[in-house]
Formats: C-alpha cells, sequence, structure tokens
C-alpha cells in the first residue's frame, strides 16, 4: 500500500514539475487525493494491465529469459521473515517516532489555539464583511485581530476564521484586498481539513522520505491555488499587480520564518518562485487542457493504484493461482487439501533459515513440491523431518504454481517447529 503510494507520489512530482503551469490546481488535488486514498484504504484492486506487470514485463524482454517468480519469492520471503523475527522492534521503533510527532504537531495546534483565544473580535467587521459580499463571497467566517502578526492568517475547521493584524487595511492597503481573497481560499477550498489529513499521513508514515515530499508539494500546490482563486476574484488582468505585491510582500519583514505552524495558512512568502511564475503563466484553460487534466489523474490512478503484487505472491490468500506458461498465462484453482510429507532434512534443509529461535524453529522459504496434474497442487502441505536427532514439523503454505515442462511445481512459504 505504501509502496504504490510512493510510486504515485513520485509520478505526481514528475508530472507536476512539467506541466504545473499547464494544468488546473483541481487536476492537482484530484491526483494527490488519489494518493490519500491509497493510504487510507487498505483494500488492493488487481487488475492484470498495470505499471507493476508492465515492469515485469520490461525486465523479461531486457534480460531475454523468464524470471523465475519463485527466486524472487524466496529474497521477499526472506526479508520478510527477517521483519516477522524483529517485529516487536520494528514496531516499538515505528511507535517512538509516532508519538514523538504526534507531540511536534499537537505542540503547534496549540499554538494555534493559543492564537485564536488572545485574538480579539474586529472592530471593523462589518466593512471587511462587506468587502466579502462585494466579490460573492460567504460571511460566514469569523473575523478576528490580534497585535504582532505579520500577515493574515485562517484557521479552524468547525468555526473557520481569519485573524488579521491590527490595523492592516491602514498599514497595508496595497496588499490588503489580495492578501485577504488568498485566506478566503484557504477556507473556501477547505485546506484546514486537508492539513488534519496531511499531518496524520505524516505521522503514520513518518519513516518514508517519499511522503515528507508529498506533505511538501501538497503545501505548494494549495498557495498556488489560493493565488490562482483570488486572481479569478480580482480580474486576470490584476496577475501582474498581485505578483509584484507578492514579491514587495516578501522583501519586507513578513514571515521570514518558514517553519509555519501547519494548523493555519498565511500569506507568506512560501516557495515565491513558483507562485509568481505560476501567477504570470496563469489564464483561462482550454477544453484541450481540461481533458488532458482529467486523463493525466485517470491513467495515474489505473496505472499505479492496483496492488503492487503482480511480483509478490498474488496467490497466497486465495485458491486461484496464476501459473507460468510458455506462451501465455492462465489462472486455475488448486485441491483445497492438505498433504502430509516426510522429507529428508538434507532436502529440506537448501529451504530453511534459522527461525526466532534457532533451535526451535526454522523457516521454510520457495519449498518447491512437484505434482503430475494441476488439480493434485494442494494448498497447504505439513511437513516433518528430522534434524540431529530432533523432530520438526509444520504447515507450509502454497504461493504460486509454474509449468516446468511436464509437470507443475508448486512453491510453500512456511515455519517447521521443535516437536516435544
Amino acid at each position: 500500500m505504501s509502496f504504490s503510494a510512493s510510486l504515485m507520489i513520485l509520478s505526481i512530482i514528475l508530472i507536476r514539475k512539467i506541466l504545473v503551469y499547464r494544468i488546473p490546481s483541481l487536476a492537482l488535488a484530484f491526483m494527490w487525493s488519489l494518493v490519500c486514498i491509497r493510504l487510507f484504504i487498505p483494500y488492493s484492486v488487481v487488475t492484470k494491465y498495470n505499471f507493476y506487470s508492465g515492469f515485469y514485463y520490461l525486465i523479461n524482454c531486457l534480460f531475454s529469459s523468464k524470471i523465475k517468480l519463485s527466486q524472487i519469492h524466496l529474497y521477499i520471503g526472506t526479508i520478510s521473515q527477517l521483519i516477522q523475527n524483529n517485529l516487536s522492534t520494528i514496531l516499538l521503533i515505528w511507535g517512538a517516532g509516532a508519538i514523538g510527532f504526534s507531540i511536534k504537531y499537537l505542540l503547534r495546534f496549540i499554538k494555534t489555539i493559543k492564537l485564536r483565544m488572545m485574538a480579539m473580535p474586529l472592530v471593523k467587521e462589518r466593512e471587511y464583511k462587506n468587502f466579502l459580499e462585494s466579490y460573492g463571497l460567504s460571511t460566514k467566517y469569523t473575523l478576528l485581530e490580534l497585535d504582532g502578526l505579520k500577515s493574515p492568517i485562517s484557521c479552524g475547521v468547525i468555526k473557520p476564521t481569519i485573524i488579521f493584524p491590527v490595523n492592516f487595511e491602514k498599514k497595508k492597503p496595497e496588499i490588503f484586498e489580495q492578501a485577504f481573497l488568498h485566506e478566503c481560499m484557504h477556507l473556501k477550498y477547505h485546506h484546514q481539513l486537508i492539513q488534519y489529513v496531511l499531518v496524520l499521513i505524516l505521522i503514520l508514515n513518518w519513516f518514508n522520505p517519499i511522503i515528507w515530499l508529498f506533505y511538501e508539494f501538497v503545501h505548494r500546490d494549495m498557495e498556488i491555488a489560493c493565488d490562482k482563486g483570488a486572481i479569478r476574484y480580482m480580474g486576470m488582468d490584476y496577475s501582474p499587480i498581485y505578483a509584484y505585491q507578492l514579491i514587495k510582500f516578501a522583501d519586507q519583514e513578513f514571515n521570514r520564518d518558514r517553519n509555519k505552524v501547519v494548523f493555519y495558512n498565511g500569506f507568506t512568502k512560501y516557495i515565491l518562485k513558483e507562485r509568481i511564475v505560476s501567477i504570470m503563466k496563469f489564464k483561462k484553460l482550454s477544453i484541450a487542457s481540461v481533458v488532458v487534466s482529467m486523463l493525466i489523474p485517470t491513467s495515474i490512478a489505473c496505472a499505479l493504484g492496483p496492488a503492487d503484487n503482480y511480483l509478490i505472491a498474488s496467490g497466497s490468500n486465495s485458491s486461484s493461482y496464476t501459473v507460468a506458461l510458455e506462451e501465455e498465462q492462465k489462472t486455475f484453482s488448486t485441491s483445497n487439501k492438505t498433504i502430509e510429507l516426510f522429507v529428508p532434512w538434507e532436502e529440506l534443509e537448501p529451504y530453511t533459515e534459522a527461525g526466532s529461535r534457532a533451535v526451535s524453529s526454522y523457516n521454510v522459504i520457495a519449498f518447491r513440491k512437484e505434482y503430475p496434474t494441476f488439480s493434485q497442487v494442494a494448498e497447504k502441505i505439513t511437513v516433518t523431518t528430522v534434524q540431529q536427532g530432533h523432530t520438526y514439523k509444520g504447515t507450509l503454505t502454497l504461493q504460486e504454481v509454474q509449468k516446468e515442462g511436464s509437470v507443475y511445481a508448486g512453491y510453500y512459504n512456511g515455519t517447521v517447529y521443535l516437536q516435544k
């Protein structure tokens, strides 16, 4: 799930790098929402035609030979068993990181709450709401002011709020209109709610550097979307003035700390260069641009959204398995029966590695068993072996079936335990 989401993020960043000034912010928002869905929904869609099957086909073409999935399973199984054997340590590290980042963002949330509590009702609230009405915007927002702020900020999900510096319209009349509209766009697009979702994703996936990139680029696109939204209300001809005022605003004393409090949005110099270029190139979209913008996220969802288990034991939780034939691939159903085997240790040893208690259990990976027909392939086998006078026994589960000449080879994973 995290792997496929990471590939989606990298592909969107690449597309964004090429087309950021040519596609609407809505298309970028849709693409980022697909990543969120992929990260939060634990169920996978399995399709035959996707990035992973294409990658497998490409490797086959490059090396001109069939990749043995059993070998891949051997490596993956080894890594999987290593993780399982150290699961408690891994969970402890992940938990410590998650708690640490939770505390970090909780403190930032408390700082935002304090700002909200310190702010006073806006003296000229009626004038500000008349301004919103003149643009046809909602007047339901709570408007406050706070001494010491450098620029307006927006915050709140249940009670959307904009907090202004005291007498901001007098101190900075040249920037007042666009700053006000910019913050209204944050509230209109529900960016405060998105902030919470992003923080939750970051806390759960703090160990993944690609998720941090995702977090950074979503913030960039939210700022650009608000700039474009403000310009739509002010008029396309206002773009050069908006860009100039943004540069002027950034050159002054405002918001020099890039470590923003993530639970509010402010009119800042954040990613200034990209914002300026986006503003100057902003124009009404053609029909072709809209069509292409919708095709891009759809293509990403189809190519990278499905399960990334084309190479990784796709049949481990089902009685249906894909058999690799010379000419084509076919899917059959295996037998649900469990068979019992006595396997000499010399035959089993190449497929084993020591378990968590080296002398008490052995992990068996990609153990090979031949069958004359597919219908005879067992989904599970119970293996008994004797090693240095000690009897080991365990159940192995079918991972994959391959047609090899005139026989069908089943590959099994599992653990055998010392019998007392």
